[in-house]
């Protein structure tokens, strides 16, 4: 069971980190670079995810991360240090040009990873290495955004979904996230550990599942991010169309009065 598990993880992380090496070149041809500029900022992009993986590969098989009694726990470095790795990617000048070229549709699509991830967390419990509520069995719920993805990047795709619409099933989908990450934390070793019933989440140091925390997870987020950064511009620019243009004054125009012209000579 466990090589088909760690199979299955290696599998839907190269693909994960392939797609998003995908919307980068397509996003940046859509939004007018030539060819070998987009296919640069591909290259960058997959040489920026493939060495996060490789990090955290040689940190997990080396195992720097198996402490969960170390203050602050390496864990946390792990998740961090992707965040923080996305955020500061997202604030780039390029990165807004993407984020405006690429359709609203693929963030969300991009969503579907977490079908196959349960999938794996559902096996993982069956030989014994999670405990039963970090599955759809117990208390994760985020089987839901997975399977509603698609359906969802459908939608926008044929133009049937409203920004309110897309707003809500982001922050449901945030909330749903943030439940299975709080569970995940707390189920491991260490001082934030609580009574859950069942083996503890230690499996997340290991290769290569230390890519959950470390990769898909930060993506999941990120892609939520990036859908809701997509309705705030297209908000911003809806608003800034639709505002009134002011029209100047002519200069020869006297305002002490109606109908006195400055120009005229003064009798």
């Amino acid at each position: 069971m466990m090589p088909v598990v760690s199979t299955l993880a290696v599998v839907v992380v190269l693909a994960v980190a392939a797609t998003i090496t995908a919307f980068v070149f397509s996003a940046s041809r859509r939004a007018g670079l030539p060819p070998r500029d987009a296919r640069a900022a591909a290259i960058r992009t997959a040489a920026l995810l493939g060495g996060w993986l490789a990090l955290l590969s040689v940190a997990s098989l080396a195992g720097g991360l198996r402490d969960f009694e170390a203050r602050p726990p390496r864990m946390f470095f792990v998740l961090g240090g992707a965040v923080a790795i996305f955020t500061l990617a997202s604030r780039t000048r390029a990165f807004g040009r993407v984020l405006d070229a690429m359709p609203r549709s693929w963030p969300v699509a991009l969503q579907g990873m977490r079908v196959p991830i349960e999938l794996g967390l559902w096996a993982l419990c069956g030989a014994g290495r999670l405990p039963a509520h970090l599955t759809f069995e117990g208390r994760n719920f985020d089987v839901l955004v997975g399977l509603s993805a698609p359906v969802v990047a459908w939608g926008l795709a044929r133009r049937n979904v409203s920004d309110r619409s897309l707003l809500a099933w982001n922050v449901l989908s945030l909330g749903l996230l943030a439940n299975v990450v709080g569970m995940a934390i707390t189920t491991m070793p260490g001082p934030l550990h609580l009574a859950w019933p069942g083996p503890s989440n230690t499996i997340v140091a290991e290769w290569p599942f230390v890519w959950l925390p470390g990769f898909l997870v930060p993506v999941a987020l990120f892609g939520h991010v990036t859908s809701l950064r997509q309705i705030a511009r297209a908000r911003a620019r809806r608003t800034q169309a639709s505002a009134p243009t002011q029209v100047a004054e002519p200069s020869h125009v006297d305002r002490d009065g109606p109908g006195h012209d400055a120009t005229s000579p003064v009798r």
